[in-house]
């Protein structure tokens, strides 16, 4: 694989992860019942759509091959990801809206759930692409790794 390659590679999974967050806003706002949306709601929505900004500024930062400037956004991202998104409080939230309100509910938090797991994989997956950047990087200039 050539630098080229793998900043290719990092752009895909950049753009998988934006797709999985934009799936995340659509998702949690895809309401059972919309005359009573949880404030969860709409602060999944914020935060997704928040991510989603740090994403774009490393996919831009990857596409001029500023793999450095591309890694800090992918870090803020990934930490917003484990801080905002996937904590535990919305899991938690996201079950007992389950149970509360029952019905097409459970059916709803189920589809979250697995919206925002496909979030933490994307994210895994970028950031390995964003580790084989740097390790296509070192070899050409022939630097240990």
């Amino acid at each position: 694989m050539s630098v080229h390659d793998s900043i290719v590679r990092l752009e895909q999974s950049l753009t998988q992860l934006g797709a999985s967050l934009d799936d995340v806003v659509l998702i949690a706002g895809d309401l059972p019942e919309c005359d009573d949306e949880p404030a969860l709601v709409d602060a999944l929505r914020d935060r997704a759509t928040g991510v989603r900004g740090e994403v774009h500024a490393a996919f831009a930062a990857a596409h001029r091959f500023a793999i450095a400037d591309a890694h800090r956004a992918c870090n803020a991202a990934a930490r917003r990801i484990r801080t905002e998104l996937m904590v535990r409080a919305n899991f938690e939230e996201i079950a007992a809206i389950a149970v509360t309100r029952g019905g097409a509910w459970n059916r709803w938090s189920e589809v979250v759930r697995q919206a925002l797991d496909e979030v933490a994989a994307a994210s895994e997956t970028t950031g390995a692409a964003l580790l084989d950047c740097w390790r296509e990087l070192a070899a050409q200039y022939r630097i240990p790794v």
